[in-house]
Protein backbone atom coordinates (compact mmCIF):
# COMPACT_ATOMS: atom_id res chain seq x y z
CA UNK A 1 0.00 0.00 0.00
CA UNK A 2 1.41 3.34 -1.03
CA UNK A 3 0.01 6.54 0.47
CA UNK A 4 0.67 9.98 -0.86
CA UNK A 5 -0.27 13.42 0.37
CA UNK A 6 0.13 15.28 -2.92
CA UNK A 7 -3.06 15.72 -4.92
CA UNK A 8 -2.86 14.12 -8.33
CA UNK A 9 -3.06 16.33 -11.39
CA UNK A 10 -5.46 13.98 -13.17
CA UNK A 11 -8.75 13.39 -11.40
CA UNK A 12 -10.94 10.53 -12.59
CA UNK A 13 -14.67 11.10 -12.57
CA UNK A 14 -16.20 8.04 -10.98
CA UNK A 15 -19.80 7.60 -10.02
CA UNK A 16 -20.53 6.66 -6.44
CA UNK A 17 -22.79 3.78 -5.52
CA UNK A 18 -26.25 4.73 -4.30
CA UNK A 19 -26.71 4.54 -0.56
CA UNK A 20 -29.14 1.62 -0.90
CA UNK A 21 -26.52 -0.41 -2.77
CA UNK A 22 -23.88 0.54 -0.18
CA UNK A 23 -26.20 -0.71 2.57
CA UNK A 24 -26.79 -3.98 0.71
CA UNK A 25 -23.05 -4.57 0.37
CA UNK A 26 -22.44 -3.66 4.03
CA UNK A 27 -25.18 -6.07 5.14
CA UNK A 28 -23.71 -8.81 2.97
CA UNK A 29 -20.09 -8.31 4.09
CA UNK A 30 -20.52 -7.30 7.74
CA UNK A 31 -23.94 -8.71 8.62
CA UNK A 32 -27.01 -6.77 9.66
CA UNK A 33 -25.54 -5.97 13.08
CA UNK A 34 -21.95 -5.58 11.95
CA UNK A 35 -22.27 -1.92 10.99
CA UNK A 36 -24.41 1.07 11.84
CA UNK A 37 -24.94 4.68 10.94
CA UNK A 38 -25.10 7.50 13.43
CA UNK A 39 -26.64 10.80 12.41
CA UNK A 40 -24.60 13.57 13.98
CA UNK A 41 -26.57 16.52 12.64
CA UNK A 42 -29.65 16.94 10.46
CA UNK A 43 -30.24 20.63 9.93
CA UNK A 44 -32.92 22.53 8.04
CA UNK A 45 -31.28 25.26 5.96
CA UNK A 46 -34.46 26.40 4.21
CA UNK A 47 -35.23 29.50 6.35
CA UNK A 48 -38.72 29.69 4.86
CA UNK A 49 -40.11 31.71 7.76
CA UNK A 50 -37.36 34.29 7.45
CA UNK A 51 -37.91 34.60 3.68
CA UNK A 52 -41.67 34.99 4.08
CA UNK A 53 -41.25 37.77 6.67
CA UNK A 54 -38.56 39.71 4.82
CA UNK A 55 -39.62 39.40 1.20
CA UNK A 56 -43.34 39.27 0.54
CA UNK A 57 -42.86 39.67 -3.22
CA UNK A 58 -40.97 36.35 -3.53
CA UNK A 59 -43.46 33.80 -4.82
CA UNK A 60 -43.72 30.36 -3.30
CA UNK A 61 -42.41 28.82 -6.52
CA UNK A 62 -38.91 30.25 -5.97
CA UNK A 63 -38.59 28.88 -2.45
CA UNK A 64 -37.08 25.52 -1.72
CA UNK A 65 -36.47 23.07 1.09
CA UNK A 66 -32.82 22.49 1.94
CA UNK A 67 -31.36 20.04 4.45
CA UNK A 68 -27.80 19.30 5.57
CA UNK A 69 -26.85 15.96 7.12
CA UNK A 70 -23.64 14.90 8.85
CA UNK A 71 -23.32 11.27 9.89
CA UNK A 72 -20.81 8.52 10.40
CA UNK A 73 -20.78 4.89 9.40
CA UNK A 74 -19.43 2.75 12.24
CA UNK A 75 -17.87 -0.72 11.90
CA UNK A 76 -17.42 -1.71 15.56
CA UNK A 77 -15.70 -5.04 14.96
CA UNK A 78 -13.02 -3.30 12.87
CA UNK A 79 -12.85 -0.18 15.08
CA UNK A 80 -13.50 1.98 12.05
CA UNK A 81 -15.58 5.14 11.65
CA UNK A 82 -16.19 6.96 8.41
CA UNK A 83 -17.77 10.44 8.42
CA UNK A 84 -19.97 11.68 5.62
CA UNK A 85 -21.89 14.82 4.72
CA UNK A 86 -24.73 15.45 2.33
CA UNK A 87 -27.03 18.25 1.27
CA UNK A 88 -30.32 18.07 -0.59
CA UNK A 89 -32.54 20.79 -1.97
CA UNK A 90 -36.03 20.41 -3.40
CA UNK A 91 -38.10 23.26 -4.90
CA UNK A 92 -41.54 24.04 -3.50
CA UNK A 93 -43.03 24.72 -6.93
CA UNK A 94 -45.17 21.57 -6.93
CA UNK A 95 -47.42 22.47 -4.01
CA UNK A 96 -51.08 21.72 -4.68
CA UNK A 97 -53.91 24.19 -4.18
CA UNK A 98 -55.92 24.17 -0.98
CA UNK A 99 -54.76 24.58 2.60
CA UNK A 100 -54.89 20.90 3.59
CA UNK A 101 -53.25 19.55 0.46
CA UNK A 102 -50.60 22.31 0.54
CA UNK A 103 -49.56 21.50 4.11
CA UNK A 104 -49.54 17.77 3.36
CA UNK A 105 -47.47 18.38 0.24
CA UNK A 106 -45.07 20.55 2.26
CA UNK A 107 -44.63 17.85 4.92
CA UNK A 108 -44.05 15.15 2.29
CA UNK A 109 -41.52 17.36 0.50
CA UNK A 110 -39.75 18.00 3.80
CA UNK A 111 -39.58 14.26 4.52
CA UNK A 112 -38.22 13.48 1.05
CA UNK A 113 -35.58 16.22 1.29
CA UNK A 114 -34.41 14.96 4.70
CA UNK A 115 -34.15 11.43 3.35
CA UNK A 116 -32.17 12.57 0.30
CA UNK A 117 -29.67 14.45 2.47
CA UNK A 118 -29.19 11.36 4.67
CA UNK A 119 -28.70 9.16 1.60
CA UNK A 120 -26.11 11.55 0.15
CA UNK A 121 -24.26 11.62 3.47
CA UNK A 122 -24.24 7.81 3.62
CA UNK A 123 -22.91 7.61 0.08
CA UNK A 124 -20.15 10.06 1.05
CA UNK A 125 -19.27 8.04 4.16
CA UNK A 126 -19.11 4.75 2.27
CA UNK A 127 -16.87 6.32 -0.40
CA UNK A 128 -14.19 6.71 2.25
CA UNK A 129 -14.11 3.01 3.08
CA UNK A 130 -12.19 0.37 1.18
CA UNK A 131 -13.39 -3.17 1.68
CA UNK A 132 -11.03 -5.95 0.58
CA UNK A 133 -12.30 -9.52 0.70
CA UNK A 134 -9.63 -12.23 0.44
CA UNK A 135 -11.31 -15.58 0.10
CA UNK A 136 -14.21 -16.45 2.36
CA UNK A 137 -12.65 -15.88 5.75
CA UNK A 138 -10.49 -12.78 5.40
CA UNK A 139 -12.05 -9.37 5.48
CA UNK A 140 -10.01 -6.21 5.61
CA UNK A 141 -11.50 -2.76 6.03
CA UNK A 142 -9.35 0.27 5.39
CA UNK A 143 -10.36 3.83 5.97
CA UNK A 144 -9.31 5.89 2.97
CA UNK A 145 -8.43 9.45 3.89
CA UNK A 146 -9.11 12.15 1.34
CA UNK A 147 -6.89 15.20 1.33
Amino acid sequence: VHLGTRPKAVQHNTLALKSSRCQELANYNFGFRGWSKRIIKLQDLSNLEKRENTDIVTPLQKQSLKFFCALEVVLPSHECRSPGVGMAEEPLDKLEEGLLSRSLSFLMGRKVTQKLSIQKAMTDAFQKLLNVVLGKTFLIVLEVLQF
